[in-house]
């Protein structure tokens, strides 16, 4: 047959065809049975039923079909093969009505109710309508109660649930009523015990609500419910009509309870749920179910306990077996061994027999044995010696590759930055920077000798720590350019460069803050600037140092030849002619002596020049360095200090980079604030020789950047928690607050009495102190009540008059001002005020109009003629206060 999706075939009208070729033209699908000469329509059979059983069309005439009469004609069909390849229609789904009575208890399980097995009731009747899905099932209404439990002995149990806690057996009942009822009246006496709790305060907290009710609030509840019970159970309902009751709202005497946060509320005490009847399963078939699995689970464990016990016995016969096995097997070789022995010691028997051994020949075995027992203690001592050399030459190369690739474990971190460092005091500055940018200056001569002595050798350079630390810019030039030289001089002196009055001023170590590429920058502006000598600052350095060490080694030598003339001169003046005049002797005894001096200065000049050192530590420029490379630069630069090493920092301007550094390293090794770091920055710049004509208000910052300043502040604040106070209690068992001092050099106090500073106080001046402050303390007593009683005497009087302005205002009614005024009408109290309210809406540019004010007739007497005197003006609270 033609699938329902074929085209409909062609009309034939060739009174040859066929009949049972013909096609129904109604559905142009089943073959042609019948033919209606009235309709003139070739049908099938359903179709010619659908159509004549309409009354109008039930008189045609219907004829079977015979040859010659019109349809569709049948097409050949190419594609039976793929037809008979479809799969057939599903089979329609068959209802089976469930077998649940009415009031039927069941079990299933809903998420929406609660969690794991839950017991209803079934609510269909056999004469309701079978309710079904889209699958075609069954539906059965259930009823659900909290708290309301199905027994197997056809009782209900009935029982109060709790959110934290496992359910409270109450009492099992016979009537489903009776226990609905039990359950209600707990939940009731619960709720009740609750807003006790919440209205108390008790149940603020989120996990004293998470505990409610506690073990006493339950054991209260079971008193209440056992006390309140009796009039439950004295009532009685028919199981249907209560269901029916519960079914259609809420039960007669039940309540209903605003409360939303409230335990058990009664909205949720009973729900009607519509569930398959595939889902539900009668209480005996789940209780026959979880017997069946506790057996089964029973069974596995007795299985598993046999089958234990089996593998315990079949491991004991095999180990009985086994040692059996090896018993024999011992027997065995015993024997044979005991044979062995036998026959071993009959052979010697029959030996010493048939060779008759002597005594001479004992002998000789004797002395053979020893003499292999020599070879052996030989041979022994020969291999002891050469393992034990073996062993020492591997011992010897795992030390040298140990030592080879130990690393150096660095030493510990001082617990103070400066300590082991020789330092000078700090002189104070004499001068501070104002509010206003300008220099305040506390003595001008100490400020002048402060600026002298801390001035460089050089023109842009100064001391930060007179003879240890110098900072300034990179040194290249004449030291003091602005000196007059001869015309003729076209190169510096040898002492009047920079970088030589830097070695001469005992400094050794020179650091860099300058990036390699920009100093190598730097450096080719400087060759472009003098072209006949190229400057690269590490071989300057070490040719001045060269020159500088030989120059100074000449002096020594020339001083020494000096110091053997003079002696020579001397000692021969004084052989030659003993009656030498005196002052001749002492002239020549003065010459010994000032070579004597000369030699001396020679070799102290020699000795403060140090051995030349370049570290470089290259920054960003005008930027804040990363915390972790300074916190790698400046312990580095504190153990060159701790070395004995003098040293330069070195910018390309000296007042960025250089001074964040010298702000650092005050701050580190004197204990100062990062404030007074910084001042003292900027006032040991400020010393430099260039700038000693500058005014104030032209100085330059010292660090230039506010980052670089930020830095200054963050560093230091890790090293404040040194100079915190720290309380003690010395022998007497007082308090004794240690203070460590900013500003001094710690190594001076660390070899003392340690870098902390205590104070101890006499007694006469503790007795002295506790006197002082009880008597402070009765003083503050009485006046903290003095002015409680000021207090409240003007809060009284401030009420007084609060009250006698309303008791005024209230004889008047209050006008209806405009919304273009804001004001109150009780502040126009007389002429004086109202002139003040005209001359405020004249500045605030209002007309006339908009200070209209509707009064009534007896106010209006009141503003047109004030009285002779002006009222007594309300107290505000904030003047009496400020009174008291």
């Amino acid at each position: 047959m033609a699938g329902a999706d074929d085209p409909p075939p062609d009309r034939a009208s060739s009174p040859d065809t066929a009949p049972s070729l013909l096609i129904c033209e109604e559905c142009a699908k089943r073959p042609a049975a019948y033919h209606c000469d009235d309709c003139a329509l070739t049908l099938c059979i359903n179709c010619s039923e659908a159509i004549h059983l309409i009354p109008s069309l039930s008189a045609h005439v219907v004829r079977g079909v015979r040859i010659g009469d019109i349809g569709y004609m049948v097409i050949p069909r190419t594609d039976i093969a793929r037809i008979a390849r479809r799969p057939p229609p599903p089979a329609i789904a068959k209802l089976e009505l469930h077998g649940f009575r009415y009031g039927q208890p069941v079990a299933f399980r809903d998420g929406d109710l609660g969690r794991g097995l839950l017991f209803g009731l079934a609510l269909s009747r056999p004469d309701d309508q079978p309710r079904m899905g889209p699958c075609n099932g069954q539906f059965v209404r259930v009823l659900w109660l909290r708290g309301v439990l199905p027994l197997p002995n056809q009782c209900f149990l009935a029982v109060l649930t709790l959110p934290a806690h496992w359910p409270v057996r109450l009492e099992a009942y016979v009537s489903v009523y009776h226990a609905y009822r039990m359950t209600v009246l707990a939940e009731k006496t619960a709720r009740k015990l609750w807003r006790r709790e919440k209205y108390a305060g008790r149940l603020r907290r989120l996990r004293d609500q998470k505990a409610f009710p506690t073990d006493a609030i339950v054991d209260e509840v079971l008193r209440a419910v056992e006390h309140d019970g009796v009039g439950v159970t004295a009532a009685h309902m028919e199981t249907e009509r209560f269901l029916s009751a519960v079914v259609a709202g809420t039960l007669d005497g039940d309540e209903a309870e605003p409360e939303s946060d409230a335990p058990y509320p009664p909205a949720t005490r009973a729900r009607l749920v519509l569930l398959p009847a595939a889902a539900l399963s009668r209480p005996q078939d789940v209780a026959a179910t979880c017997l069946a699995r506790v057996v089964r689970h029973m069974v596995g464990l007795y299985i598993g306990y046999a089958w234990s016990a089996w593998r315990r016995w079949v491991a004991a016969g095999q180990a009985r077996d086994h040692a059996a096995f090896l018993s024999a097997q011992a027997t065995v070789l015993q024997r044979w061994i005991r044979r062995r022995w036998q026959g071993w010691q009959e052979a010697q028997l029959r030996a010493a027999r048939s060779s008759g051994l002597s005594a001479l020949e004992a002998l000789r075995r004797y002395q053979d044995r020893q003499v292999s027992v020599q070879r052996i203690h030989e041979i022994w001592a020969k291999t002891l010696r050469r393992l034990q050399q073996r062993g020492v030459a591997v011992w010897k190369q795992a030390a040298d590759a140990l030592k080879a690739t130990d690393v150096a474990r660095p030493p510990d971190a001082p617990w103070h930055p400066a300590l082991g460092i020789r330092l000078l005091k700090l002189p104070k500055a004499y001068a501070f920077m104002k509010s206003d940018g300008s220099l305040g200056v506390e003595d001008i001569a100490k400020y002048k000798q402060f600026r002298i002595n801390h001035a460089g050798p050089t023109a842009v350079s100064y001391w930060i720590v007179r003879e240890r630390i110098l900072m300034g810019k990179y040194p290249q030039g004449p030291a003091f350019p602005e000196k007059k030289r001869k015309a003729d001089q076209g190169h510096v002196a040898s002492r009047a460069d920079s970088l030589t009055c830097i070695l001469l001023e005992q400094v050794g170590t020179f650091v860099c803050l300058m990036p390699r590429d920009e100093l190598c920058a730097y450096e080719a502006t400087l060759e472009a600037a003098a072209p006949q000598a190229a400057f690269t600052f590490e071989a300057q350095l070490a040719e001045r140092h060269a020159k500088l060490t030989a120059e100074l080694e000449k002096a020594v030598t020339a001083a020494q030849k000096y110091v053997v003339s003079a002696t020579k001169s001397w000692q021969q003046q004084a052989e030659r002619d003993a009656n030498t005049e005196e002052f001749v002797r002492d002239l020549m005894l003065k010459k010994k002596s000032a070579a004597e001096a000369n030699l001396r200065t020679a070799l102290e000049n020699q000795r403060r020049l140090q051995p030349v050192r370049v570290m470089h530590c290259p920054l960003p420029k005008a930027e804040a360095p990363p915390e972790e490379t300074l916190l790698e630069l400046l312990p580095a630069l504190e153990d060159r200090l701790r070395a004995g090493e003098n040293m330069y920092v070195f910018s390309r301007q000296g007042r960025g980079r250089a001074a964040m550094v010298a702000a650092l390293l005050l701050g580190r090794l004197y204990g100062l604030s990062a404030q007074q770091a910084l001042e003292r920055t900027q006032r040991c710049h400020d010393a430099q020789k260039a700038l000693a004509n500058l005014p104030s208000t032209r100085l330059v910052s010292a660090p230039e950047s506010l980052d670089q300043i930020r830095a200054v502040h963050q560093q230091l604040a890790s090293t404040a928690t040194i100079y915190e106070p720290v309380a003690t209690s010395d022998g007497d068992d007082y308090l004794v607050l240690r203070r460590q001092r900013r500003g001094l050099a710690v190594q001076t106090f660390a070899a003392t009495k340690g870098f902390m500073v205590d104070e101890f106080p006499s007694v006469t001046q503790q007795t002295a102190d506790r006197a002082a402050l009880a008597a402070a303390n009765r003083t503050a007593l009485k006046e903290k009540r003095a002015l409680q009683l000021r207090v409240r005497r003007a809060m009284e009087g401030v009420e007084r008059g609060i009250m006698l302005g309303e008791e005024t205002w209230s004889r008047f009614e209050l006008p209806i001002w405009t919304e273009l005024l804001h004001m109150r009408a009780s502040e126009v109290d007389g002429r004086r005020r109202w002139r003040e309210i005209e001359e405020a809406a004249e500045r605030a540019r209002m007309t006339g109009e908009d200070l209209c004010i509707f009064w009534p007739e007896d106010a209006v007497a009141v503003i047109d003629e004030p009285p002779a005197t002006e009222p007594l003006p309300v107290p505000t609270i904030a003047a009496d206060l400020a009174a008291a």
